[in-house]
């Protein structure tokens, strides 16, 4: 079960505030008021090759991965990591269960007049992760939810922030951990004014599905402001095409979702270097899961069945996934990560059924094709998490000679599929 940090993030800011000198210099007044404005997240300051955290931030996060405390002036705790062990430090601490917030130099502290502009570029929580080193840990990913309370049960938004697949769901408190389960939630958005006991309830269920619970402000969860929330974000007058209503408990739940996803993904003007601001466009519009289309495993079926973890050790190793994916079977990520997914959630569809057993069927019989088709697709990175870096402005130089191996490679694997019918209608080419 995720460290409680996240759950307690508000209430802590608010009973421990960070508790400033009598005179503040003005680094430490941009300090704290990046503090103020992202509370519950500790902060990771850059101070030329370091990234410092102060106060509390110090105390808790020193204690918590091992960093050496010191003091920056008397009775001023003071704890830094190196800016280029930037990546090991974020998977240390968002193991731990710590939303934390980036805050960056822009401008080159040379060429500053006065103190040195910063913005928080970025905050990351176990939800809202897209960098690959990050998401290594995690084989499934780790989808960001909201979930909204009615009289007819619990709507879900299940958002995958490093790919942009958006989906809608609906649940009981007593299917909860199923749903959960399904689409291997790591953060689950709750309003603060969820009843005591409603919310002890889903924190337990939370906790056994190995997602974090992070409590946002009541009004986040208003129908008419998730539905402004979705209209504005997909630039659209009505919600209708997404199969949705306006008073749509599905759309409130969307709209939570969106709302925190560009809180932690854009929450300042910086731009990249190409002069463009972070982008959430690259979020596909929502789509509601349809019950007959996959079959329902719960969590206790996809637990027993050793679907993606083994039950002794918790591991994907000797699960059912790391059987099929191991020894190289599936060549790109994005198909790991589509296997995963079928294996979570078999289709119910006898066509797409017989598809699928066509297409495996005419690589089995013809080795050769086979052959052709991974040497095709070995170029092909994960483009849908390169798409999503690229809009947010956080690609690197590999992520763009990637993208474009992968669009070169194309034509090559259409020329693998071309002459095998099941391969070329269930690849719709």
């Amino acid at each position: 079960m995720p460290d409680l940090k996240i759950a307690n993030a508000s209430a802590r800011s608010a009973t421990e505030p960070n508790a400033p000198p009598r005179k503040l210099t003005p680094a430490m007044r941009q300090f704290h008021a990046f503090k103020d404005r992202f509370p519950g997240c500790v902060l990771l300051f850059r101070m030329g090759d370091f990234y410092e955290l102060f106060y509390e931030d110090a105390e808790e996060v020193a204690k918590a991965i091992g960093l050496t405390l010191t003091e920056r002036s008397p009775g001023q705790p003071m704890a830094g990591v190196p800016h280029h062990q930037l990546d090991n430090y974020l998977r240390k601490l968002i193991d731990k269960g710590f939303r934390v917030a980036i805050a960056d130099q822009m401008e080159d502290a040379k060429e500053a007049k006065g103190v040195v502009r910063r913005a928080v570029t970025r905050v990351l929580t176990p939800g809202t992760l897209v960098d690959d080193d990050l998401l290594e840990a995690r084989p499934s990913g780790g989808t960001l939810a909201a979930a909204y309370l009615d009289g007819q049960g619990v709507s879900i938004a299940a958002l995958d922030v490093s790919t942009g697949a958006f989906t809608l769901d609906s649940a009981t408190l007593s299917n909860l951990l199923d749903c959960l389960s399904r689409f291997a939630v790591a953060e689950l958005l709750l309003p603060d004014d969820c009843p005591a006991g409603l919310k002890s309830r889903i924190e337990i269920e939370a906790g056994r599905a190995g997602a974090a619970i992070t409590v946002r402000p009541a009004w986040h969860f208003r129908t008419s402001e998730s539905r402004e929330a979705v209209l504005k974000h997909f630039g659209v007058k009505s919600v209708e095409g997404f199969g949705l209503e306006d008073d749509d408990a599905a759309l409130v739940a969307a709209g939570a979702v969106l709302r925190y996803a560009g809180e932690t993904q854009t929450p300042c003007e910086a731009e990249d270097q190409n002069g463009l601001a972070p982008s959430l466009s690259y979020i596909r519009p929502p789509k509601r899961a349809a019950p007959g289309d996959r079959l329902v495993l719960d969590a206790t079926s996809l637990r027993a069945l050793e679907i993606e973890r083994t039950i002794r050790r918790g591991g994907v190793d000797g699960s059912l996934v790391g059987e099929v994916l191991s020894g190289g079977q599936c060549t790109t990520a994005l198909g790991r990560r589509q296997i995963a997914q079928w294996l979570r959630e078999p289709s119910a569809r006898l066509q797409e059924i017989e598809g699928r057993h066509a297409a495996v069927a005419a690589l089995v019989e013809d080795t050769k094709q086979a052959s052709e088709l991974c040497r095709a697709l070995e170029p092909i990175q994960d483009i849908a998490r390169i798409a999503a870096r690229l809009a947010l402005g956080r690609a690197a130089p590999r992520d763009l000679v990637g993208l474009g191996q992968s669009l070169a490679a194309l034509p090559t694997v259409h020329a693998a599929c071309e002459y095998t019918p099941s391969l070329t209608r269930y690849c719709n080419w």
